[in-house]
Formats: structure tokens, sequence, C-alpha cells
């Protein structure tokens, strides 16, 4: 092989050396000037294609050749600019995507608490007489038809509340101030480190509940997100959800163990244990076991004591949220009212419409008027027809041609009176007499708290 030339063709690259301003190839020394000015002399551009002809004559000779810095840089610009563009394609879609999902949530929330009822209806049910409730509050049955599932109404949703503030120094004082000083918590009180947390169980807006040990038993722990700045909304809410949980005792209500906290951030409210979860999730799973001269009847009892118990507090409690998922069963399938944080007292200022979920709520506090113990004995109604069906309210609704009805339709029909949750063919007459009475859309003509509790409990040695 001749030596190397640098108006030969190259092969194959060579391995180089640098040495301060000279390149030491194989065969010949030159310095980084002298190789200037030969590229510089031997380049001879064609004016028509804009090719050296050194590039050309080595093309034609098949041979390959050491990539020039040049054409590495044309190739790399072009593939950056198309990389950045694609990036900025799929940075455009997220923002838009994002911003349709937030419109449409507030679009549904709008809906859902303030609903536009239309002035005519699509299908017309029943007809409500306005004949005043006989003293045993008992009507006809009336029955919904077709097939619906929720469509994520199974949400609870609130009115947006004025701007919040992060929590200070002296407000976390403060709210801390209050809870040693509430009567109801004194010697209430558990140590964090006395706390065991061992598997989430749900996790909300602000807050997450955890199984959890304390004392050698499992209980339920109930703290604010540990992730995020609590807001002193966010705070003084859960201390007077602990608050109300600790006044109230009763055997078909989740019982209050005590309140832990080092600061407002760390604070948690300890909680008795349902191993057997909440209704709606049992009536899913193991609804077909059950029936109403078994388990049903006591359930149902159950809770319309409890709500007995907190209508008849002074000042009276209105629950405002009460579903199946409010509703914790234990291993003996006692049924449990739970989920306060809701809850207020027939005194408080913010008695209005903005909270609940949507099919249990009752027409009056989806036009936005006041709450009343009726509105809980509206959602009692509700929760009497998933007993009975196992099945989401309003699961069966069709319109006239047969598909499915849209979740704010349904909510308009029952804003009108003209909708209402089904009972199965299988229901007790009696259950469905007590379902549709507690179901009225009149507040007036459902029964009380009390009358409910009552008539159930008669029932239980006739039925059971």
């Amino acid at each position: 092989m001749g030596r190397w030339s640098v108006s030969q063709p190259a092969a194959s690259p060579l391995p180089k050396e640098r040495r301060n301003d000279q390149v030491m190839w194989p065969s010949m020394l030159f310095t980084v000037s002298s190789i200037v000015d030969l590229l510089q002399r031997r380049s001879n551009v064609d004016t028509g294609t804009g090719i050296p002809r050194s590039s050309r004559r080595r093309l034609r000779s098949g041979a390959s050749t050491e990539p020039h810095d040049g054409f590495n840089l044309v190739l790399l610009v072009p593939i950056i600019i198309s990389v950045l563009i694609v990036l900025g394609l799929i940075w455009i879609g997220f923002v838009f995507h994002r911003r349709r999902q937030r419109r449409a949530r507030e679009n549904f929330m709008a809906s859902s608490c303030v609903v536009h009822a239309a002035s005519g209806s699509e299908v017309n049910y029943f007809h409500q007489e306005d004949t005043p409730i006989p003293e045993t509050w008992s009507t006809s049955y009336l029955s919904t038809r077709g097939d619906l599932q929720s469509g994520g109404l199974d949400q609870t949703f609130h009115l947006p509340s004025k701007l919040s503030t992060e929590i200070t120094s002296a407000e976390s004082n403060g709210i801390l101030q209050t809870l040693l000083g509430c009567p109801e918590l004194e010697d209430m009180r558990i140590s964090i480190k006395c706390l065991r947390f061992k598997t989430p169980i749900s996790k909300g807006a602000s807050g997450e509940v955890w199984l959890g040990q304390h004392a050698g038993k499992r209980v339920t722990v109930k703290r604010l997100w540990q992730t995020k700045e609590q807001t002193v909304e966010d705070v003084q809410a859960f201390v007077s959800e602990i608050k109300l949980s600790a006044r109230l005792q009763h055997p078909h209500i989740v019982a209050f163990i005590g309140v832990a906290w080092n600061s407002t951030a760390d604070l948690a409210v300890v909680m008795e244990y349902c191993p057997m979860g909440d209704l709606r999730q049992y009536l899913r799973r193991s609804g077909a076991s059950l029936s109403w001269a078994t388990d049903k009847l006591h359930m149902a009892v159950g809770i319309a004591q409890a709500l007995e118990y907190i209508h008849s507090q002074s000042p009276p409690i209105m629950h405002r949220d009460l579903k199946s998922k409010s509703i914790l069963l234990t291993r003996k399938l006692e049924a449990k009212l739970s989920a306060f944080g809701m809850s207020r007292s027939s005194q408080s200022h913010t008695m209005t419409a903005g909270v609940g979920t949507p099919y249990w709520t009752a027409p009056e506090i989806l036009e936005g008027k006041r709450f009343t113990g009726k509105a809980d004995v509206y959602s009692f109604g509700v929760v009497l027809s998933e007993l009975d069906t196992c099945a989401t309210p309003y699961y069966d609704v069709v319109t006239g041609d047969g598909k499915r009805m849209r979740p704010l339709h349904i909510l308009q029909e029952v804003l009108q009176g003209t909708l209402r949750p089904s009972f199965s063919k299988k229901c007790p007459d009696w259950i469905r007499r007590v379902g549709v009475a507690c179901l009225q859309h009149d507040p007036m003509r459902r029964p009380t708290a009390t009358q409910l509790a009552q008539v159930l409990e008669g029932e239980v040695g006739v039925h059971s």
C-alpha cells in the first residue's frame, strides 16, 4: 500500500492523535495552518451544483468518506426543529385536554347544584297528587322503568366557596386551642406515636382514611392530606367534623375513639373499624344473599334509628349526605351511619343547597332551598330502594324511545316530581309504601325520622 495522500480518497478513517496545534497521521505530518490553506486552494466548488468537485469525484468513485462538519450540521438542524415542533404540539394538546376536562367538570357542578329544569318533560312516569298525607303516610306504589347506569353522578359536590388561604401559625395555634378546650374531647387525645397506619381504605378531596391499629385493635384513621398545604377552611371543617363525631354516641353510628395531633399538619381522628365495608359495595358483592326478612329490615331499622337520634339533638343535626356509601357494616351486618363531614345543625348559617350527592339529594335541595330533616328522609327513601334492588338509583330509567336517559335529564325529572327511584317486583308492599312516602316531592308529605323509626321497628317482630 502506498503512502497516504491528501488528494487520494480515504478508504476508511484512520486513528489520529492531537498534539498542540498539529495533527499526526500515520505517514505525513502537517501543521493545522498548512492543512487549512491546502483545503481552501483545492475546494474549487462547482458553481452549477454547489458541490465541491473533490466531493463529486469521491461520490463517483464509490469510496466512503469522513462526514464533513458542515454536512452534519445541515442534517442536525431540521431534526432538532422537527423534534421541537412535535413536543410543542404534544404540550398544546395536553393543555387543551386539561382545559376541556376542567370546563366539563365545572359545567357539571353548576348544572348539578343549580339545575335549570325544562318547562316540559320528555316522559311523565306518574302524576304527583297534591292530597294531604294520611296519618299512616302510606301511598300507592309508583315505579320507574328502563335501564341506566349512574353516569358518574355518585360524586360529592359543593358550590365554590370563597378563596381559601394557607393556614398561618397563629391560625394553627387557635385551632389547636379549640380542640384542647372542647369538653367532648377531654381525655380523648391519643398520641400519634401510638397509631399504626396499615392500609389506605379510601381517599377524598381533602383527606384520606386508613386502616390502622391502636391499643391492639383495628381502627380507622382519617386525616387531612399530608402531601399538600392545607387551607384554613380545610382544617376548620375537619375540626368541626371531629367535634361532632365526639358528641354522637349511638349503637348505629360509627363510634368515636379519639383524636391525635402534634400540629394541624398531622391532625387525625380515630374511629371504629367496620370490617364489612360500606353498604353499597356489600350490596353489589353479596346482595343476592340478603332478604328483607333476615338482614335488610334490620339494616333499615338501624339507619332510621340513627337518623332519629341526630334529628332529636338540640339543635337538630342534619346528615346532608346520606347514601349507601356513607353506611358501614359490622361483621354481624349491623348498619352504622358515618361520613359526618357535611353534617350541620339546624341553626347553622350554611344550611343551604350545594352539598350532597345528586341521585340521593331531595328535589328542594337541588332547587337551592334550605336543608331540613325531611331532606335526610328523602335520602333514606333512596337507600331503601338500593336495599331492595341492590342497584344504583335510576339504574332502570330509559326515555320513550328506549335510550338511556342522561343524568342531568334524570335530575330535571326529579325536580319536576315526575321521577323517583324504583323498587323491585319482589319488594314487600309495606316496604314499598314506606319508601314511596319518603320519596314524596313535597317535603311536608314525607314522614319524620321518628315516625319512620317507629313504623319500621313495629314491623321487625311481624316480618322477621
